[in-house]
Formats: structure tokens, C-alpha cells, sequence
């Protein structure tokens, strides 16, 4: 037996359909009286310029079933808004006046009346052609973008919905007088957590009229119309500025992206990598230590689309994507506001190792926005644990992993983070993903011969001091990153807990300790070059004591032979860092101990995990300290709830200054260099007709061109050479000026020499 409803209020918005009333009112008194009890007809004319408001008052006055309301035009939202409030039933349906949809298919409505608040239909396929397919997809995007629309709305706009009066009651007033009516209503309805079903509908061609949705000037309407909706919602409309600020980051550092003509550091191997993928050899290079696979695929794919000189724009795109990331994580689930969320994102951008990271086709940036997307991820679903969302967070897991192997181990602190939420069912299964990923390394996952050379070192563990020594590096680094961050949390905490004494001492206590064990230049890692050898590179006695990235000097200092030049007060400006990332940790160390139960355990379990596999790494360069910046980042904020107070954005904004100004420094200073050495190498080679692997650029160019008989004709370098030490075959070819706005280096040249005993040879 069909079912019925008791009474059922039906209304039509009418503007310019005076060939479809008498169709449209005839058919609804056939198929109406089938599918309840009591109804009434409603009419709703805006503003119609036609006789359609003439023909309804004639339909109306021969049946008293049928009502008319006349208005002004107010738009289609206007005209629904009338509906709603004249309908007096318990279920308000309502449709266009345009006959496009079949009224009888409202009983498939009403069969889903029982258990849900809304009955929307959507059209199995669209009877308009490809136009109005696109605008309908198009304000899919733009309600999901603007509003965080819910996905599982099939067919927004579609004007065939039953509700309950109960809903609209809750819902009005609605301020949309246009076409995102529909968009307004169904927000505020899912955000009250009412109830929907979705059925498919029929949809047919307009017989009569012109149909307005796709005009330009309801589509212009509709964008003036999210700007105002956003006021009612608050929180939605401070998220959209947290997006639009980093998008605005994006166009301004785009150009600069555009820019980079070089290869840096060893990612000559992965541009040798995307090469080989776009002939669909995936496999990887023997010295390759990362696992690259996902890097390597969205590079085949962006350089199939625009070139394999597009790398760099890549990268910025995905480093941009890591903070913003970073940032709505921050703003979604730690509810600091928009303000400190952005100039906290900025801040770990200007860092120098996630900034240098950001210009080229390193790996460390897209290992970082894979992991910042499944902490969102993973958030979200130990928020309100689903299916769906334990297996997104675990793809994106593994998506991580496929940057570096670094993500094997996030897995297992979800696991111990569900375990200690006391959620053990899905930790247990969390545990078990970790094996298989785990059983997938060892076991299918191609290992390079790097990889073999690279595996942990348990023997690590043996030296007590150089574990000691280890940690307070690691704990320096992290302080001097996130110093604002720390000192705010300090400053809260002294000011709330009366334990201030005893910190203190425990602080002095583990600065003694740390000093005391410090031996930075008795650790050494193992590192195997292209050539075979194995190095061992000895830990600097000074910060930064990790080579690589970040140096006194600039970033990868090691990129050219010679004595780089310098900037006044380097020495100072290093040792005020390394004294203050000393007792930053050991006071941070204190001061956390009293705060364990409230720290985010995610992050806390994650950050040991990996200074657990930084203890027992073969080698290790500063840049691999990148994901535990972040992480511990995450479970600072945790502690301290960052907000917008003024102490805490004074000390943010001041460090965000420093570091902006020296990462602007370090980075332009580097990229001109190598734009200079790079531009200056192929035009060498192209005039002169000299082989490329006879000329000594920089590192990643030398990797590229190798020369084995070391019997190169060209060499840039540094530091001009002393004819007494490096004989008379040596001759100066150029001093080129490295120079840029506010540059705080002195005597900044490179030198291009010309080796006639090459040549001679």
C-alpha cells in the first residue's frame, strides 16, 4: 500500500511561466489528492512581467485549493522564501513552475517521509545539455570551497524537495533571495543535524519559457550572495581568510618559482627519476636513499602536463600546501585563531630548512605535507572514528612513506595514541596496518643498495654519551625552531603554576647534565657517495652542529669549494642562538613535566618515535629534523592553547621577523648564486663547445656531468685561489657580484677559473 501524508502544504515560485500554469496547476490537482489527506496550493508570482499572474488569479478563483501570492521580483530565493512562510502543513513541497519535473514522483518522496527531516530529489540526468551540467558542478565546488558543503548532497539546486515544516521553522529566516537559496537552507538544516534522503528524480526539457539559472547576472548574484551568507557563518568566513592569505603567499612567491633554472643538493637524482617514470621505468636509482615513489609520481604527472622544468613549481605548490595544512590543523582542532594560525604556518615556512626545501624538487616538503594531511586526517577521524576515515588517514599514511620511509612509524603512534584514548579495537588495528607496512618495507618494497647502507644501528645505543649528545642536538635544533613557541609556553606556565622553584632547579640540573655528556665532535655518520666510498662526516663543535642545510654562512654552504664569504656578526648571532636553544630545551624539559597529562599524545608519541630512530640513523643530515619541528610544534600549542594574547604574538611576530629576514638573506643569496653558476656553465658549454662534465659548477652539477679523470677546465668557486698553493695553471676568468636589495654580506663574489693544465692535458 502507498503511503499517505496527513496534510501537505504544495507551492510553486512563478516568474514569466504563463504557458506552463495551467499545465503545471492541472497536473498537481490530479496527482496531489493521491498522496494525502488535506493540501493546499500555493502559487508564489515574483513579480512576473507576463499574464502569469492574471491566469493564476483566474485558477484560483475556481478552486479553493489553489492560493496566489503576488510580490515584487525578490529573485527565486525570494519567491521560495514566501513559499515557506505561507505554507501552514507539516511536510512543505515544493517544485519549479516549469514542468520539468514529473509531480507524481513525489509519491517516491513521501516513501522516505518516516525517518527523515528532508527528502531532496536529484535528477538522474540533467535535461538542459552540458551548460547547465557545469554551472550545477561548478556550485558543487564553489558551496563545498565557500562553505564546507556537505559532499553526500547529490543535487543542490534541484527544485523538487518535501520538507518537514519543523525544519523550516528552525532554519528561517533565510537570506538568499537567489540561487544559493537551496544552499543556505541545506547547511543550516545538516548543521541542526536533521535528517536527509536522496531520491532520483526525472527531468525533462522546459516546453514553455526561457529558463534564467544560467544567466550571468544570477551567477554574479550568486557570488555577491556568499560573501553575505558567510556573515552567517562566522567561523566558515575565518576560514576562507586563513585560505585566501595563503593563497595570496602563493601568487606573491610564484614568480620566484619560476625562477629556479637549477638543480640543488642531490635532487639532480629525483629530476633523473621523473625522467625515467615518464618512460614508464619505475625503477628506482641504486644511490637512492628515499622511498620517492609518491614524489615521483606527481612529478611524472606535472611534468607531463608542463614540462620537466616545472618542478620547482611543484614543490612550492606542495610546500605552501604543507603549512596551510599545517595551519587549518591548528585552526580545525587546537582552536587557535585564524591570526596566529597563518604566522604560525609563515613561521615554519621561513624556517630555513623547510625554505630551502621549497625551491627545487627536494624531498623533505612533500614528505611534510604528506604528513601534515594525514594528521588532519587522523585527527579528524579520532574525533568521530569512521571506517571511511581510518582508511583515508591510512592512505595518506602511506602516501608519506611513499615520500620517505619516515612515515612507517606514524602508524604506530596512532596506534599507541588510540590505545591511550582507550579506543582498542581500532588501535589493535592500527597496530596491525603498521606491520603490514612494516612487512611491506622489508619484503616487496625494491630496495636501493643506498637504503641497505642506511639502515638503523643499533650499536648506536652502546655509546651513552653520544646518545646524550645526540638528544641535546636534536633538543637545541627543535628550541631554536620553535623558540616563540616555548618561551610563550614558559611564560604561561610560570605564570599559573606555583612549582616555579622546582622547575627551575630541574632546568639548571639538566643543563649541568647535558654540558657535562656534550661531545658533538665525537659523532660521526657514515654517508656512501656515487663513487662508492664510504665518508665519515664529523659533527661541527658549534651550532649548527649538523651539516647540510643550515650554516653559519647560509644554506648548503658545501654547494661551492672555498671559504665562503660572510655577513658582520655571524659568529655572535650563532652563539646567542645555540646559548638560547640550550637552555630553551633543558627548561622546556622541566617545565613539560608537569604538563604531561594535558599534551597531545599523537605528536608526543610520534616525536619519540622518531628521536628514537634519529638515535640509531647511520647518518644524518639537519634537514631529516624537519617532521619532529613539526610535531613538536603540534604538541606545544597543545599545552599552551596558543592564542592571540599579546605577549604570545609579540614574541611569534618578533622571531617571525628574524627569521623572514634571514631566510631572505640565506635564500636569495643561494639562488642567485646558483642561477648565476648554472646560466653561466651552459652558456660555457654551448659557446666554447666544452663537454659539461668538464666544468666544475656546483655540487648537483658535478653529480649530473661526473668526470672520474677529475680533469676539469672550469671551476667555480668561493674563495679566489692562491697561485702559490694552486700553481700557475690556474687563471681568473670573472668575480661575479652576488648582490640584492638589503644584502648583509660582505664581499659576496664568485670566481670562475679557467685550468690550462686541463687543457694541456
Amino acid at each position: 500500500m502507498r503511503k499517505k501524508l496527513n496534510r501537505l502544504s504544495v507551492f510553486f515560485p512563478l516568474f514569466n511561466e504563463e504557458g506552463n500554469v495551467i499545465p503545471l496547476v492541472e497536473k498537481a490537482l490530479l496527482e496531489i489528492p493521491n498522496l494525502t489527506n488535506e493540501y493546499e496550493i500555493i502559487l508564489v508570482n515574483d513579480g512576473s512581467t507576463d499574464a502569469t499572474l492574471k491566469i493564476a488569479l483566474e485558477i484560483a478563483e475556481k478552486n479553493e485549493r489553489v492560493k496566489v501570492v503576488s510580490q515584487e521580483n525578490r529573485g527565486y530565493g525570494g519567491a521560495l522564501k514566501t513559499g515557506f512562510d505561507i505554507a501552514k502543513y507539516e511536510w512543505v513541497f515544493y517544485s519549479d513552475g516549469d514542468l520539468q519535473f514529473e509531480l507524481g514522483e513525489l509519491q517516491k518522496l513521501i516513501e522516505h517521509t518516516e525517518e527523515n527531516d528532508l527528502i531532496i530529489g536529484y535528477r538522474k540526468s540533467r535535461a538542459e545539455g552540458f551548460k547547465r551540467e557545469l554551472i550545477t558542478w561548478l556550485l558543487k565546488v564553489w558551496n563545498k570551497l565557500s562553505f564546507d558543503f556537505p559532499s553526500f548532497i547529490k543535487d543542490t539546486d534541484c527544485a523538487f524537495k518535501l520538507i518537514k515544516k519543523e525544519v523550516l521553522n528552525k532554519v528561517l529566516p533565510l537570506q538568499s533571495n537567489g540561487g544559493l537559496i537551496s544552499t543556505e537552507l541545506l547547511l543550516k538544516a545538516y548543521n541542526l543535524d536533521f535528517k536527509f534522503a536522496q531520491v532520483p528524480v526525472t527531468h525533462k526539457k522546459r516546453q514553455y519559457g526561457n529558463s534564467t539559472g544560467d544567466s550571468s547576472t544570477v551567477i554574479k548574484k550568486a557570488v555577491r550572495e556568499t560573501v553575505h551568507l558567510l556573515n552567517i557563518f562566522p567561523e566558515r568566513k575565518k576560514f576562507l581568510m586563513l585560505n585566501f592569505a595563503w593563497f595570496g603567499v602563493l601568487l606573491l612567491l610564484f614568480p620566484v618559482a619560476l625562477r629556479v633554472n637549477y638543480m640543488q643538493n642531490d635532487e639532480y637524482t629525483h629530476y633523473r627519476m621523473v625522467a625515467q617514470f615518464l618512460n614508464f621505468d619505475f625503477t628506482l636509482d641504486p644511490y637512492l636513499g628515499s622511498t620517492f615513489y609518491t614524489q615521483g609520481l606527481l612529478g611524472m604527472v606535472f611534468a607531463n602536463l608542463f614540462g620537466i622544468g616545472s618542478m620547482p613549481v611543484l614543490t612550492l605548490l606542495i610546500s605552501i600546501g604543507a603549512v596551510w595544512l599545517l595551519s587549518i590543523i591548528l585552526y580545525t582542532f587546537f582552536e587557535v585563531k585564524v591570526l596566529p594560525s597563518f604566522l604560525t604556518g609563515l613561521f615554519i615556512f621561513v624556517n630555513p630548512l623547510f625554505l630551502y626545501s621549497s625551491w627545487g624538487f627536494m624531498s623533505e616538503n612533500y614528505f611534510i605535507f604528506f604528513l601534515a594531511a594525514s594528521l588532519w586526517s587522523y585527527y579528524s577521524f579520532a574525533r568521530k572514528p569512521t571506517r571511511r576515515k581510518f582508511i583515508i588517514t591510512n592512505l595518506l599514511f602511506f602516501l608519506s612513506y611513499g615520500v620517505r620511509q619516515f612515515g612507517l612509524f606514524t602508524p604506530l603512534a596512532a596506534s599507541l595514541d588510540l590505545f591511550y584514548k582507550r579506543k582498542y579495537k581500532w588501535s589493535f588495528v592500527q597496530f596491525a596496518v603498521f606491520i603490514f607496512f612494516v612487512l611491506f618495507h622489508f619484503f616487496v618494497f625494491p630496495q636501493t643498495p643506498q637504503m641497505y647502507d642506511g639502515r638503523l644501528s643499533l650499536s648506536n645505543l652502546n655509546d651513552v654519551d653520544g646518545v646524550v649528545t645526540r638528544i641535546y642536538i636534536f633538543g637545541i635544533y627543535i628550541s631554536v625552531f620553535l623558540a616563540p613557541f616555548i618561551v610563550s609556553f614558559i611564560y604561561r606556565t610560570i605564570r599559573k603554576n606555583p612549582k616555579i622553584f622546582v622547575m627551575i632547579l630541574l632546568s639548571v640540573f639538566l643543563f649541568w647534565f647535558f654540558e657535562k655528556k656534550f661531545e658533538p665532535e665525537n659523532i660521526k655518520f657514515t654517508l656512501r657517495t656515487r663513487e662508492g666510498e664510504t665518508n665519515y662526516e664529523v659533527v661541527s663543535p658549534k651550532f649548527p652542529y649538523l651539516e647540510n642545510i643550515f650554516t653559519r654562512k647560509g644554506v648548503f654552504e658545501d654547494n661551492l669549494p672555498g671559504d665562503k664569504y660572510i655577513f658582520p656578526g655571524y659568529f655572535d648571532l650563532f652563539g646567542v642562538l645555540e646559548l638560547s636553544g640550550k637552555w630553551l630545551f633543558v627548561l622546556f624539559l622541566a617545565f613539560v613535566f608537569v604538563n604531561l597529562k594535558k599534551i597531545e599524545k599523537m605528536t608526543l608519541f610520534y616525536s619519540l618515535i622518531f628521536i628514537g630512530i634519529l638515535l640509531i640513523s647511520p647518518r644524518l643530515f639537519d634537514r631529516y629534523l624537519l617532521p619532529v619541528v613539526i610535531s613538536g610544534l603540534i604538541m606545544i600549542v597543545s599545552l599552551m592553547k596558543f592564542s592571540s594574547e599579546r605577549f604570545s604574538m609579540t614574541v611569534l611576530i618578533f622571531t617571525l621577523v628574524f627569521w623572514l629576514f634571514l631566510g631572505y638573506q640565506f635564500t636569495a643569496d643561494f639562488m642567485l648564486v646558483n642561477r648565476y653558476i648554472w646560466s653561466e656553465s651552459q652558456k660555457i658549454s654551448e659557446t666554447e663547445n666544452v663537454p659539461k662534465n668538464k666544468i666544475s659548477a656546483d655540487h648537483s652539477w658535478r653529480q649530473l656531468y661526473p668526470n672520474e679523470s677529475r680533469d676539469r677546465i672550469y671551476h667555480f668557486t668561493y674563495k679566489a685561489f692562491d697561485r702559490a698553493k694552486e700553481g700557475s695553471n690556474y687563471s681568473l676568468v670573472s668575480s661575479f657580484k652576488i648582490d640584492y636589495p638589503f644584502n648583509f654580506y660582505k664581499d659576496s663574489f664568485v670566481y670562475l677559473y679557467f685550468n690550462k693544465g686541463a687543457v694541456d692535458d
